[in-house]
């Protein structure tokens, strides 16, 4: 197997997991968060290399079409999942702003009464 090949499918691997993994993470079973999109980062910037020389693979080495393809369109559809994974780390930030809202409120309260009634 030659190292394009190797790199190839092993990045096409990482990123069908990550992308298997998102798809959890937006039906509430599983976790994504910055680290899953750090690893993604590194998986896509790996295949940078590759894939500006994708044509030239595609002419000399026609057996890495399939994984070439099978880049593209795992790539495909992780853009709509990364928008909506950005959507739903957008919400939960919201929420957690409002619980540190919430939690400040029940804080002041608190001291409040407990200035009231002397300690």
């Amino acid at each position: 197997m030659s190292e394009p090949n190797k790199q190839i499918a092993a990045s096409n691997a990482q990123v069908k997991a990550l992308v298997s993994l998102a798809r959890r993470a937006l039906q509430g079973q599983a976790e994504f968060g910055p680290e899953q999109l750090h690893i993604l980062k590194s998986a896509l910037d790996r295949m940078d290399p590759l894939m500006l020389q994708s044509a030239q693979l595609r002419r000399e080495q026609p057996e890495l079409r399939p994984d070439l393809d099978a880049y593209k369109a795992l790539l495909a559809e992780l853009e709509p999942l990364l928008e909506r994974i950005r959507v739903m780390l957008l919400a939960r930030r919201a929420q957690m702003v409002l619980d540190r809202g919430q939690l400040e409120a029940v804080a002041r309260w608190s001291d409040a009464l407990r200035q009231t009634h002397g300690g």
